[in-house]
């Protein structure tokens, strides 16, 4: 019986509405047909057109070959596709089957028109501009839970295999769809989240316990630098695996007032995004219009960032050809610019050197990375060594750290104190501690100066044998000690520096304030008079600045012996960098200093903190 009843034919299978009609049946009938035609005819008209303006947009690949139109301007291709889905809905001859799938996308529709136009009141967007007098977002909410509502009450696995449908859509218009001007309402409830975290942590310092890398990459515009940009790029991927905050900026030769100029920095910020994508570096571009970069390095290292998101680590790459091309090569100034600058910035310092031969991240490297720690800075050179492990680049490798120890230090107590720190920061590494004075040889300076083979680099190595007397002593116990103010002899210990602070013969710039500020103020105040005893002590001072650069380049030399013996078959090394000069008169002297310092290695990592790093158990 229920069958009879439900297809009427109890009625002998008339409408109910027509049997109720008046004057005839016919009325109702009619009026049904007519209106089914009107719509499916509306339907046939707006969906081809519907379809083609989705395709045209780019939105869905898949869907582009619909844009297209044919001669008399009409969507062929989607009108063929609206037929076959209608033919499709008819052959299937159940209606019952057909409206729960048509019903619930119109409530799916509505449904996401009451969210938007929520979202934009929410937003407080200034192109949405509502006409109707009575409209507030509560009402559009109630309107979104009403249409869900419904859904599921009615057809609830209809409804969520709706929204299934639904979600693979917008995920892949995420993932595949052209970016539009016009963007999205998730987008500005991305923005305005975004804006009231930075209001949040405007103010708020990071702790020391919570320093992380957040790196700033300078590259180099030049176009053989290419090569050496790219593997930047892959150097902070594998410093970072991708994630945080990662800036690349670089400063553009030009004029800002002219178009011609602003249009390369465009694709010049758009093959850097590039570059960054095959990296696989998740970050942000800037590129500075400047008509003399040096003067705006400084300007990139204050103004880039937001809050508290700046960068507090620069990575520069060495300039490969600095001592060929010369001293009026531009980017030998560029480099010696950014990285006193970022020194002076209190930022930290990353310089890798031989850029060519670093892997990139889909390469696998093993065997060691060595870290000869000179000065100690809190253990940044040991934390930038581990991020670089927990990469899949570097992962087989292990880590070795060489501690320099003073004449006076207890070696084995050091050792016994490094390895209880680095179990307590769970890093695995082998602990090996050298004495300072084992880097010296009295008897073969020169011997050690020519086995280098960098003749170029070491232009003092023939004065280095007739003033070793002057700079190391020995004492009766057979040890060396160092005649500048670093190094002390037993009796006076207790006036020892403090251990952490840069060794004078490895900060290449050690100059007394005190003296400095008093002869740049009498310079200011007294006028300028040539005399013999003004000569006699520029004469003093310039043989004064001659020994010691002497014995700086020759303890790199030393150093650089006893490491290629240590450390030769590592497959980086990782140093620190000595403070750079304070004048340009002193670049020539610290890149020879530094060329001689890692001779022989071929990937080298300079690192220089900024005092604010702290490597603890929570870092």
């Amino acid at each position: 019986m229920k069958y009879i009843f439900r297809y009427g034919v109890s009625l002998g299978g008339k409408m109910t509405a027509a049997m109720l009609a008046w004057p005839t049946e016919w009325i109702v009938l009619i009026g049904s047909f007519t209106s089914c035609i009107g719509a499916s005819l509306q339907c046939l008209c707006t969906a081809p057109r519907l379809l083609q303006s989705i395709a045209m947009d780019n939105l869905i690949p898949f869907l582009n070959p619909f844009s297209k139109v044919a001669k008399n301007n009409e969507p062929f291709r989607a009108l063929i596709v609206t037929v076959l889905i209608a033919e499709t809905a008819i052959l299937i001859g159940g209606i019952d089957y057909i409206a729960p799938v048509v019903d619930l996308f119109f409530l799916l529709s509505y449904c996401f028109v009451n969210i938007a136009c929520a979202l934009q009141t929410l937003l407080k967007a200034p192109n949405w501009r509502p006409r109707f007098r009575f409209y507030h977002w509560s009402l559009a909410v109630l309107g979104a839970l009403l249409n869900l509502f419904i859904m599921f009450s009615t057809y609830w696995h209809y409804a969520i295999a709706a929204l299934a449908i639904c979600g693979i859509v917008y995920k892949y218009i995420e993932y595949k769809g052209a970016k539009k001007e016009w963007g999205d309402g998730l987008r500005g409830l991305a923005l305005s989240t975004a804006q009231y975290s930075l209001l949040q942590i405007e103010d708020s310092e990071q702790k020391q316990t919570d320093w992380r890398p957040q790196l700033l990459v300078l590259v180099n515009l030049e176009a053989y630098q290419d090569v050496q940009n790219n593997k930047l790029m892959h150097f902070a991927n594998q410093l970072k695996k991708g994630r945080g905050l990662t800036i690349v900026a670089a400063v553009m030769n030009g004029n800002l007032l002219h178009e011609k100029d602003r249009k390369a920095a465009e694709l010049l910020k758009a093959s850097m995004k590039e570059a960054m994508k095959a990296a696989k570096v998740k970050g942000f571009t800037e590129v500075v219009i400047s008509a003399y970069i040096p003067r705006n390095i400084d300007t990139v290292l204050q103004c880039v960032g937001m809050a508290s998101l700046r960068p507090n680590t620069v990575v520069i790459g060495w300039p490969e050809n600095w001592y060929s091309n010369g001293r009026n090569d531009t980017e030998y100034y560029n480099f010696f610019e950014a990285v006193c600058k970022a020194c002076s910035a209190e930022k930290c310092v990353l310089i890798p050197k031989g850029l060519l031969m670093f892997p990139e991240i889909g390469d696998q490297i093993s065997g060691t990375i060595d870290i000869w720690w000179i000065i100690h800075d809190g253990g940044l050179l040991i934390f930038i060594s581990y991020l670089l492990t927990q990469h899949r680049v570097w992962r087989s490798c292990k880590i070795r750290l060489f501690a320099i120890a003073h004449y006076y230090d207890n070696s084995a107590k050091l050792k016994e104190e490094l390895k209880k720190w680095l179990y307590h920061q769970r890093i695995d590494a082998e602990v090996e501690v050298v004495e300072i004075s084992k880097c010296i040889v009295s008897e073969n300076n020169q011997k050690a100066a020519k086995s280098l083979n960098n003749s170029q680099f070491l232009n003092q190595a023939a004065d280095l044998e007739s003033e070793v007397n002057e700079i190391v002593k020995p004492e009766k116990n057979g040890k060396v000690i160092f005649s500048n103010d670093s190094y002390v002899s037993d009796e006076n210990q207790e006036n020892v520096e403090d251990e952490n602070a840069e060794p004078e013969w490895f900060a290449y710039d050690y100059v007394d304030e005190k003296s400095t500020t008093t002869s740049s103020s009498v310079e200011k105040t007294l006028p300028v008079q040539h005399n013999k005893e003004d000569n006699s002590s520029s004469s003093a001072d310039d043989s004064r600045l001659l020994k010691s650069n002497v014995r700086k380049l020759k303890m790199a030399v030393q150093l650089n012996k006893l490491m290629r013996e240590k450390s030769s078959a590592c497959r980086l090394l990782v140093i620190n960098l000595p403070k750079p000069p304070k004048s340009k008169d002193g670049i020539q002297k610290y890149m020879e200093h530094l060329q001689v310092l890692t001779e022989g290695f071929i990937r080298v990592l300079f690192v220089r903190g900024s005092g604010e790093e702290l490597v603890t158990a929570c870092t």
